[in-house]
């Protein structure tokens, strides 16, 4: 299982920056889309804000929520 360290670290190399109005999406096992978020402002405490787009998983969603850096990275990948 990869730590939070080294999620930290991948993202700093690897993965591209987190930025207002991105898609990031969640994919099940065979590839398909099951959730899709779009980051809405960075938090003040870190992390982003987000709202849920409709999806296999959520059909829809008024609401705000917010969500740490480490769980965008480690389960979503950017739309693109």
């Amino acid at each position: 299982m990869i730590t939070h360290e080294e999620t930290i670290a991948r993202s700093v190399l690897n993965d591209p920056p987190i930025e207002v109005n991105q898609e990031w999406v969640a994919k099940d096992e065979d590839g398909e889309v099951i959730r899709i978020l779009r980051i809405l402002a960075p938090h003040p405490d870190g992390g982003y804000i987000f709202t849920d787009l409709p999806s296999k998983i959520v059909k829809r969603d008024f609401h705000m929520r917010v969500t740490p850096e480490y769980n965008l990275r480690r389960i979503f990948e950017l739309k693109t």
